[in-house]
């Protein structure tokens, strides 16, 4: 669950202090405190938002209807540019006879976030705030219905409504007069803001719903013949743990702690084994990061890892292939090679490295 903060000046000092202190275990000692002391704050102020409204509200309000888009707001370059992009390849040896080739690269097509629908029961909160001011009217806790809809309460005079989501059928974030709340890493932030609401609309469409973080998964793939039946392996310090979310304008501001991000899996022994994906506040510039390989089939690996430097973009969906291979190609005469080949086609999952 989100805790408001923001705007008012004695906020930022605080949150400038946090980010001030030179010991990570201050620094988040004293952040933990302070979301703890503001939730009782954060909660009364909710729960009067509904209580007081504006006083040049005579007209009443009435209920609008929204489409909850099957897609999500996707930048419409990201299927061509990740089409385009060469993937970063990585080579790491395990033994004598075992390596692993690691390609990172942006989903496409039918793995990007585009494809995923938003289920009915998904919880949003509802922000509708006074179109001239941006002043807060009221707040809305509200699911979406089996037909994929949202119903909002709203005004009869000009409004804009912002729809803020966890993309969970459990959770629902919250907010005070500020339009603000502290973020972990782990919660898959949605954002949309609707135009203008005029007293004379009856309908806006459709909710198109827009990621404020990136998720990122990792995919095993078997060529030695064995199976893969489980991997451990840790992403280093690739997400920010928390963020202060302006959910007016819906960007934030990174708070300065980078975490790691365990990705593992376990199945029958399978030629793909995919991790769930991972929630991650990226760096937003260009930095290298470390992905660790600690166990595969659970045998424990020691000081295994590869470095590659990449740019993960707020939004998107990436995925890190491991292909675990023999060190012994085959070449086209059938004589047994020592190294690895410039190329290899990989069908399964549609790419070319």
């Amino acid at each position: 669950m989100a805790m408001s903060l923001y705007s008012d000046p004695l906020s930022i000092k605080i949150y400038q202090l946090i980010n001030s202190l030179d010991n990570k275990m201050k620094r988040q000692n004293l952040f933990n405190i302070l979301l703890v002391s503001l939730f009782a704050v954060s909660t009364f102020l909710v729960s009067c938002s509904n209580d007081n409204p504006d006083e040049k509200i005579t007209s009443g309000t009435r209920l609008m209807k929204f489409n909850v888009s099957q897609s999500f707001d996707e930048n419409p370059s990201e299927r061509v540019m990740g089409s385009m992009e060469k993937p970063d390849t990585i080579y790491q040896k395990l033994n004598d006879s075992t390596q692993i080739k690691a390609v990172i690269e942006q989903d496409k097509a039918i793995n990007s976030r585009a494809e995923y629908p938003v289920l009915a029961g998904t919880r949003v909160l509802a922000i509708v705030a006074d179109a001239s001011t941006d002043k807060i009217y009221k707040m809305h806790q509200l699911t979406v219905e089996n037909d994929g809809s949202l119903s909002c309460e709203v005004p009869n005079f000009a409004v804009r409504t912002i729809f803020y989501s966890y993309n969970s059928t459990s959770k629902i974030p919250i907010s005070n007069q500020n339009y603000a709340a502290f973020e972990k890493y782990y919660n898959d932030v949605m954002w949309f803001k609707t135009q203008q609401i005029s007293s004379t609309d009856t309908s806006l469409g459709t909710i198109k719903f827009k990621h404020l973080f990136s998720r990122v998964r990792v995919e095993m793939h078997d060529r030695t013949g064995s199976g893969i039946s489980s991997f451990d392996t840790k992403l280093k310090e690739c997400t920010y743990e928390d963020v202060l979310m302006d959910i007016e304008k819906g960007i934030a501001s990174s708070y300065d702690i980078l975490i790691d991000l365990p990705l593992n899996a376990t199945s029958t022994p399978q030629t793909i084994l995919d991790s769930d994906y991972k929630t991650i506040i990226p760096n937003e510039e260009v930095s290298t990061m470390k992905l660790e390989v600690n166990k595969i089939n659970n045998i424990t690996l020691t000081n295994q890892s590869m470095s590659f430097t990449k740019k993960f973009e707020l939004g998107y969906s990436y995925t890190i292939h491991l292909y675990v291979e023999s060190n012994n190609q085959v070449t086209g005469n059938g004589e047994v090679r020592q190294d690895w080949t410039e190329e290899v086609t990989e069908t399964n999952s549609g790419i070319d490295i």
